[in-house]
C-alpha cells in the first residue's frame, strides 16, 4: 500500500519536480497534495537534508553527521522521489543545488529541515583554485571538466594571479566560483534553516576552538531534536578527524591550504575589489566581515 501511495505521488509531481522549480504552477499543484511525506519508520531525530557548497567542508560535515546519526549521505537533487529514496535507505540527502524558494517549500511540506554549511567564500575560493590546479589530468580526455567545475583549455598555463582572477570573474573559459557560491548563499540566509560555519566546526585540531566546536555540534543536535548523552557527544568530538596521511585532503582533515584566513596570503587588491563587487554584501550578511574595508 505504501509503495502505491508513494508511486502515485511521484507520478503526480515528479515530472515537475525534476525541472527547475521556480513556477507558481508547481507551488499551486503541490499545495493540492493533502498527504505530505510518507513515514515508514520512526527516526530518533527530525528529518533533515544537508546543503554544502563545494570546497566548504563537505566531507567534514558528512563525517560529523554520520557520527551523530549513524547515517551516510547521498548526493541527490531535491524532489519528492529523491527525498523518499534517501529516507527509505536510511540516508541523509545532500544537495549542492542553487537556492530557490520553491526548493525550500518542498522540504518544509515534506517535513524536512535543512542544515546549510558555509565557509568564508574568500577561503573557499583559494581552496578551489588549488583544487583546480592539482586536479588529476587525463592525457586522453577533456581536462576542462574538473569535477563539478569547468576551466579553460589554457588554465594550467596561466599564472596563479591569472588563475585566481579567472575563477573570480569567470574569464578565460573558467566558470566563476564566486558566482557559483553566490547562487547558493540563500540556503544559509533562509531563517528556517540552520546555518553552520565550517570554521566553527574545526576545533583546535583544525586551527579552531574546541568550545565553539562543541557548542556547534550541540546546536546541530538541538536543531534536529537528536538526544546525545555526554558520552555520545564526546565520542563525536573525539572522532571528527580521520588521519589518512598528509596527502589525503578529501576525508575531512584540515591542511595548510584549508586553514582559516588563508585568502590574506593569495588575494591581491585587484582580486579583493572584484570579489567585493560580486559578493561583498553577502560576505557581511554571512558574518565574515563587518564592512567592505578588508
Amino acid at each position: 500500500m505504501l509503495k502505491k501511495i508513494i508511486a502515485a505521488l511521484i507520478l503526480g509531481i515528479l515530472g515537475t519536480a525534476q525541472q527547475p522549480i521556480n513556477s507558481q504552477e508547481f507551488v499551486c499543484e503541490f499545495d493540492q497534495i493533502e498527504m505530505s511525506f510518507i513515514k515508514t519508520r520512526q527516526m530518533n531525530h527530525d528529518l533533515f537534508a544537508l546543503h554544502v557548497i563545494p570546497k566548504c567542508g563537505t566531507h567534514f560535515i558528512q563525517r560529523t553527521l554520520q557520527l551523530m546519526t549513524g547515517q551516510m549521505t547521498i548526493n541527490r537533487n531535491l524532489n519528492l522521489e529523491k527525498l523518499t529514496e534517501a529516507y527509505n535507505d536510511n540516508k541523509i540527502l545532500r544537495t549542492f543545488q542553487p537556492y530557490q524558494p520553491a526548493f525550500s517549500l518542498l522540504l518544509q511540506r515534506n517535513e524536512h529541515k535543512l542544515i546549510s554549511v558555509i565557509r568564508d567564500p574568500r577561503d573557499a575560493l583559494i581552496s578551489h583554485v588549488f583544487y583546480m590546479r592539482n586536479f588529476p589530468k587525463d592525457p586522453n580526455g577533456d581536462n576542462t571538466k574538473r569535477d563539478f567545475f569547468t576551466v579553460g583549455e589554457n588554465f594550467d598555463t596561466l599564472s596563479l594571479d591569472k588563475q585566481i582572477t579567472s575563477l573570480i570573474k569567470g574569464e578565460n573559459g573558467c566558470m566563476s566560483y564566486i558566482d557559483f557560491y553566490k547562487e547558493r548563499i540563500g540556503w544559509a540566509l533562509d531563517p528556517v534553516n540552520l546555518a553552520i560555519k565550517y570554521e566553527e566546526l574545526l576545533g583546535t585540531l583544525g586551527g579552531g576552538d574546541d568550545k565553539i566546536q562543541k557548542a556547534k555540534v550541540k546546536q546541530i543536535a538541538k536543531f534536529i531534536h537528536l538526544k546525545l548523552t555526554s558520552q555520545e557527544l564526546q565520542y563525536v568530538l573525539d572522532n571528527m578527524y580521520v588521519d589518512f596521511g598528509e596527502n589525503e585532503v578529501s576525508d575531512g582533515r584540515v591542511f595548510e591550504r584549508a586553514t582559516t584566513g588563508n585568502w590574506h596570503t593569495f588575494l591581491t587588491e585587484k582580486h579583493k575589489k572584484s570579489i567585493k563587487q560580486k559578493i561583498g554584501k553577502e560576505i557581511i550578511q554571512l558574518g565574515y566581515d563587518k564592512d567592505n574595508k578588508w
